[in-house]
This record gives structure tokens, C-alpha cells and sequence, in this order.
């Protein structure tokens, strides 16, 4: 018990940033960890989640991370489970496109399913990345 606490204590000690400067530069490091890396690590349940996830997104595909927020905002309020009558999901994808937009864009290890908010966004942001946001564009 007592090697389990000093254990925990000199943990704490290790991981506890010793000033500000320190506190950002880790950040930092762990910011672009995953912006370097081929997935953002975002939860995309909750309406947050969903709008950290798409910003990580958008940075990590080199897309303008306001207007896909902006996008996703407009398309579903950031709720993953959006529908009307032919488009699902964060950015409303038409069900009609989406096998053929899930074949072009999605990364081969993704879930098939339109609903997920990882692979409807990561979907989206390459498409926009390839196409430009104009299959979003409303008259």
C-alpha cells in the first residue's frame, strides 16, 4: 500500500507541469501529436465532441477549420444523428453519394455506417479538401 502511494505521488510529481510555459509547451506536444497523426482522437457523441473532432479534422486535412465548422453547424447543429428524408449525419451526406464518397475518401480501416460522426466527417473534410465545399453550397 505505501509502495503504491509513493509510486502515485512521484507520478503525480512527474506529470504535473512546473509553470505555465511548461503547462503550453505540453500542451503543444500533445496538440500536434494528433494533427500530425492520421486520426483525431475526438469523442463525436456529444455536440462538442462532434465540433473538437471536425476542428482536429479540418487541421489535419488542411481545410478551413471555420467554414467546416460553419458547414456542420448549418447541416446538423454538430448532432451526429441528423436526418431528413435523404441526408444523414454531422454534414448531411446524401445516402445516394455516400457508398461512392465512403469508397473515394474514407480510409479502408472506417465503418461503413453514415451515422458515425468520425467517418462522416473525415469523409466530408476530404471531400472538401478534393472538391471544395460546394456540394454544400444551398440557393
Amino acid at each position: 500500500m505505501r509502495r503504491a502511494a509513493l509510486i502515485l505521488i512521484g507520478c503525480l510529481i512527474f506529470l504535473a507541469p512546473l509553470n505555465k510555459a511548461e503547462a503550453l509547451s505540453r500542451y503543444k506536444a500533445q496538440h500536434y501529436r494528433y494533427a500530425n497523426s492520421l486520426w483525431c482522437p475526438q469523442h463525436w457523441r456529444t455536440a462538442y465532441g462532434a465540433k473538437r473532432l471536425i476542428r482536429c479534422e479540418a487541421e489535419l486535412y488542411g481545410v478551413n477549420v471555420d467554414e467546416a465548422l460553419k458547414v456542420a453547424y448549418r447541416e446538423s447543429r454538430y448532432h451526429w444523428w441528423a436526418s431528413n428524408s435523404c441526408c444523414h449525419g454531422l454534414f448531411q451526406q446524401h445516402e445516394d453519394y455516400w457508398s461512392s464518397r465512403f469508397a473515394a475518401y474514407a480510409p479502408r480501416h472506417f465503418h461503413y455506417g453514415i451515422f458515425g460522426g468520425r467517418t462522416n466527417a473525415v469523409v466530408s473534410v476530404r471531400m472538401a479538401r478534393a472538391e471544395g465545399w460546394d456540394a454544400w453550397t444551398t440557393a
